[in-house]
């Protein structure tokens, strides 16, 4: 069986190096400690800070995947930080042929408590233990398993600061990966498929708008930007004059997407809110086709969906009839 490594960066792979943190450890190393004996190729596509990475590394990435057709499986070392959007956005780009699961850690290599061989350890174990489908897009870190396209980071230290909703579909148990659930096949987290080489030619710009009691909106600036995601409370309700300012300003020039600032649970206005979900619509907010997403990955979606939009591609439904209403 033979795996591809694609080191993508990370506190995985972040060591102290003359007075600094740099992003040099060796994933060969790595491997090594894990004291598994595997055939693998390495590739390195990002070196750096996670919140640096950007749509364009993602794609970079998609199309590797896409070609991978040569391997059993391939490991994506990557940020924490950035682990929830980078994780939806490669499982949105996809189906792939193999299975592919990112990897991260929570303390860098010199740190003691280094997590990383033994998160290291778990991904090679998933691959070879032949639980994952083509396909599956999953993440792992603390000994257990989430489907990318629902992770969630839920504390900013903690090497178990990860979840999902509604749960994690495995774990590690005496040295062997179980995963007794599938990854998800809903809509919602399957898009754009980025094979044979196909890429977007402009990226679009899109914001959040995280909504919060007492607030004070200039949507001047929100204009200039060719989508927007409201991070709205609980269920995507927002303050009556802030829900007023962007109907009468925004709405009609870009879309204007209703989230949850909630880590996970449904943006859709359910019956507790009388008539909201028909003020959204009079509004001319799309929330529909987001709801069981929270903001950061309704604004992945968002801006893949716009960007496979302005560079010709066939878009999604819900896009098609706000550009042509």
């Amino acid at each position: 069986m033979k795996l591809l490594f694609l080191n993508c960066g990370g506190t995985i792979v972040q060591e102290h190096s003359d007075a600094k943190m740099a992003w040099t450890a060796s994933l060969a190393n790595l491997i090594e400690r894990t004291g598994l004996d595997i055939d693998f190729r390495e590739e390195e596509l990002f070196s750096g800070l996670a919140a640096n990475f950007t749509l364009r590394d993602i794609m970079q990435v998609a199309h590797v995947l896409h070609s991978a057709d040569d391997v059993a499986g391939t490991i994506i070392t990557i940020g924490t930080d950035v682990a929830e959007e980078v994780g939806f956005a490669i499982d949105y780009l996809g189906p792939y042929p193999r299975p592919v699961v990112l990897v991260g850690a929570s303390k860098p290599t010199q740190v003691q408590g280094y997590d990383g061989v033994s998160n290291l350890y778990n991904a090679i174990t998933a691959l070879q233990s032949s639980a994952l489908r083509a396909g599956d897009v999953v993440f792992t870190i603390a000994d257990r398993f989430f489907d990318a396209s629902r992770l969630f980071k839920q504390d900013s230290e903690l090497l178990d600061g990860f979840s999902a909703s509604p749960g994690p579909i495995g774990e590690m148990r005496n040295g062997q990966a179980s995963i007794p659930f599938n990854c998800s096949r809903d809509s919602a987290t399957h898009g754009v498929t980025l094979n044979d080489g196909k890429t977007f030619e402009k990226i679009a710009r899109v914001g959040v708008l995280m909504t919060h009691v007492d607030m004070d909106l200039d949507t001047k600036s929100l204009g200039r930007l060719d989508g927007l995601v409201i991070a709205g409370m609980g269920t995507g309700s927002m303050p009556d004059d802030v829900r007023s300012k962007i109907e009468e300003d925004l709405t009609a020039h870009i879309p204007c997407v209703v989230s949850t600032r909630c880590p996970s649970g449904s943006a859709f206005n359910e019956y507790f809110y009388r008539n909201s979900t028909e003020k959204l619509d009079r509004g001319r907010f799309i929330y529909r086709e987001f709801f069981t997403l929270n903001y950061l990955k309704a604004r992945m979606k968002l801006q893949i969906d716009l960007s496979a939009r302005m560079s010709g591609f066939e878009v999604e439904p819900y896009l098609e009839k706000f550009f042509t209403r």
